[in-house]
């Protein structure tokens, strides 16, 4: 177990598990950790599982990697869904933001390089 302590960062945010290694802040975490406003979440092998206030999840695919912030996630590589219980927290890739319209609606989006592809399941 790793246990990371962060002063003078803004709040808690969440927390992250993984089923196999996971960089926070560029720690090696094996497990869990606790998410703070501006966190960077990097998947390798394993994918991620991010659970964040008022019912927000996110889950990273391997080889992703993305920046937490109290409102929204920043993506900046490979994949990641959003599930949230209400239209407050946004999903950001590449300059473009999504809202969930209906609680509990995921969205999912892609991010290689440049491109950026979105996609909801309705």
């Amino acid at each position: 177990m790793h246990v990371v302590l962060r002063l003078g960062r803004d709040g808690f945010n969440g927390t992250a598990s993984a089923r196999g290694d996971l960089n926070v802040d560029s720690n090696l975490i094996k497990g869990n950790a606790t998410l703070f406003n501006g966190s960077v979440v990097e998947t390798g092998q394993a994918t991620a599982d991010l659970r964040l206030g008022k019912g927000t999840r996110f889950t990273m695919a391997t080889a992703s990697r993305g920046t937490i912030y109290s409102d929204h996630l920043v993506l900046q590589q490979g994949q990641s869904e959003l599930t949230a219980s209400s239209s407050a927290f946004q999903l950001e890739a590449n300059g473009l933001r999504v809202t969930a319209n209906e609680p509990n609606s995921p969205c999912r989006c892609f991010v290689e390089g440049p491109e950026t592809l979105w996609k909801s399941p309705r």
